[in-house]
């Protein structure tokens, strides 16, 4: 698998960029208004899985959770217009 070229760092950064990929192609959808429960739903089933893939098999440092976190946060922040 790829985690042997690189390790975990390697793998994070490289979900990261997937993630928002995804985000890009239902961008549409999660921040259309008309339609709250699917927003969520899209997010939770499209979005989480591409930026998640394989972690339980990584062994996360608190700086490498941290950005899978904060890509998550961004994205609801996003979807639901918040600024900070």
């Amino acid at each position: 698998m790829f985690l042997c070229v690189g390790g975990v760092e390697w793998a994070v950064r490289d979900r990261i960029p997937c993630a928002w990929n995804k985000w890009r192609e239902f961008a549409s959808l999660l921040v259309d208004y008309s339609i709250p429960q699917e927003r969520a739903k899209s997010h939770c089933a499209c979005m989480r899985p591409s930026l998640l893939y394989a972690v339980e098999t990584w062994a996360l440092a608190e700086r490498l959770e941290g950005l899978l976190t904060s890509c998550d946060h961004i994205m609801l922040r996003y979807m639901l217009r918040v600024r900070w």
